[in-house]
């Protein structure tokens, strides 16, 4: 399973089909932890596959595991020299049992970035990771998350950030 999920990095799959893949991994003995893990990993390394240099991670953040897969990247991608910040949709304590314990993995706790572009230097690349839904997720946002929303395309145009999506891009 960790080969046919790391060689399928390209393709785009609906909620239901990323559903039926999750349940086939647990169905071969893979857990949840295990399958955050894969996922993590797997962002990050495309992350530095595709940017040239070290640069600032910002890590949105919901409540659910698409937020422990986004701290599993952020921790992979500080161990590399990035400089990784967070974003929480929500207090951190309001975390899911996975992702609270990917938080408290994290080596030396990543910043909290209150949203504000001009405190990022222009000098470095950019990347937003955006852990905030995942395939369970509703179909409107709520006030919160349009706000985290707009705040990444605010980035994206001042800052040239770029997003990678964990599972459904906000």
């Amino acid at each position: 399973m960790q080969a046919f999920l790391l060689t399928m990095s390209n393709v785009i799959l609906t909620a239901s089909e990323m559903q039926e893949l999750e349940q086939r991994a647990f169905a071969e003995g893979v857990d949840q932890e295990g399958l955050m893990d894969l996922a993590g990993i797997g962002i990050a390394r495309q992350i530095l596959r595709q940017e040239s240099r070290r640069g600032i991670c910002i890590l949105y953040l919901g409540k659910g595991n698409n937020a422990g897969d986004a701290l599993v990247a952020g921790s992979v991608l500080q161990n590399a020299g990035w400089s990784v910040l967070t974003r929480f949709s929500d207090f951190p304590e309001k975390l899911g049992p996975l992702p609270r314990k990917k938080l408290r993995a994290f080596g030396s706790p990543p910043r909290h970035f209150q949203g504000d572009a001009a405190s990022i230097s222009h000098k470095f690349p950019v990347v937003l990771v955006d852990g905030i839904l995942g395939i369970g997720s509703r179909r409107t946002l709520g006030p919160g998350l349009k706000a985290m929303t707009q705040e990444m395309n605010h980035l994206r145009s001042s800052l040239r950030a770029k997003p990678y999506a964990v599972d459904v891009p906000t």
